[in-house]
């Protein structure tokens, strides 16, 4: 193989090669979450929605339209600019590596987590809790040690998806403004959640968008969860909790992730006051602070998986690449 097939072979790995890179660069170096510019869109749509949407008392269609508007807002300007500035880049890949870094906030996340298993290991239930309010929507204030693990646990497998993976497929389909977009979308839906009954017209639009650019990432990644358990289960539950989840998304991971740790995940749970039916999942013992520290394991496994997947195919395409046109010559 020359050098010019060897560099055209290569080129199919950029994007393998420039997850493993920022992927290494997000934990080394996370963004600090007050310079983060998720944060910042975070504080603008807070913002925006108090100026727009001030009480939950105005018509349904109303409340859906000041959500649309305020959506477009807040995104379509930032995205239109930096489309132009990928359109006219010299280094379209560091770019898209950029843009990958940005959207990518999971290191806190895992981070917390590893402090929350810390925390519940020395017998210190109330800093354990105040950390977990920095993830989770839901009440907190009696949850037990084992509760807080379970709590822990759970979100740890849905934004697993939200928050990494899910960004990474989206990179992976259309570079780092595909990423961005949904990251973009996902943190709106995230502070209008449709979890409180006050924005669950407000937030329709982009928990309407996530949902649906959450479909086949959240499917593979449960799937990859299963793969450290068993499929058998995996069908089953997933069949069963699709169907009787208030989150479907969520249910699927929730049983695929508790299938493979063999723990009991789901029940109610409260919001805003109010209870949140959601069917158990006993699949195991009663979440423990050590099983915090086994899901960051399944994650990272979950996602290695897929990574391995998304090199395997680069080279099969470049090597193919490569010899057809030698073959037909």
């Amino acid at each position: 193989m020359d050098q010019a097939l060897f560099i055209g072979w290569l080129g199919y790995l950029t994007t393998p090669l420039t997850i493993l890179a920022v992927l290494a660069l997000s934990r080394v170096a996370p963004i600090p979450p007050h310079y983060h510019p998720l944060t910042l869109l975070s504080g603008l749509a807070s913002n925006l929605q108090k100026k727009v949407y001030p009480n939950a008392e105005r018509p349904v269609l109303q409340q859906q339209i000041a959500g649309a508007l305020g959506t477009l807002m807040l995104i379509a300007p930032s995205l239109i600019i930096l489309a132009i500035i990928g359109m006219v880049s010299e280094f379209p890949v560091l770019w898209n590596a950029l843009l990958l870094y940005l959207a990518l906030d999971w290191e806190q996340t895992r981070r917390t987590a590893i402090r929350i298993a810390a925390q519940l290991e020395k017998g210190y239930k109330l800093q354990a809790r105040e950390s977990l309010n920095s993830l989770v929507l839901r009440q907190s204030g009696r949850l037990s040690s084992m509760g807080i693990a379970k709590a822990c646990i759970e979100t740890l497998l849905q934004r697993a998806n939200l928050q990494l993976f899910a960004v990474l497929f989206w990179f992976a389909i259309g570079g780092g403004l595909m990423a961005v977009t949904y990251r973009a979308l996902r943190e709106l839906a995230m502070v209008w959640n449709g979890k409180d009954p006050f924005f669950k017209q407000f937030a329709s639009l982009p928990a309407a968008l996530t949902i649906l650019m959450d479909a086949i990432p959240t499917r593979l990644l449960a799937f990859s969860y299963a793969l450290s358990g068993s499929l058998k289960p995996w069908f089953k539950l997933s069949y069963h909790w699709q169907k009787t989840f208030p989150n479907n998304h969520a249910g699927l991971l929730l049983s695929c992730g508790g299938s493979a740790l063999k723990l009991g995940l789901g029940g109610p749970l409260y919001y805003q006051q109010l209870k949140q039916q959601r069917p158990r999942l006993d699949t195991g013992a009663e979440p423990q602070a050590v099983d915090i520290l086994r899901t960051l394991r399944l994650i990272n496994n979950a996602i290695s998986f897929w990574l391995a997947i998304t090199l395997v195919i680069a080279l099969t395409i470049g090597l193919l690449s490569q010899l057809l046109p030698s073959l037909s010559s």
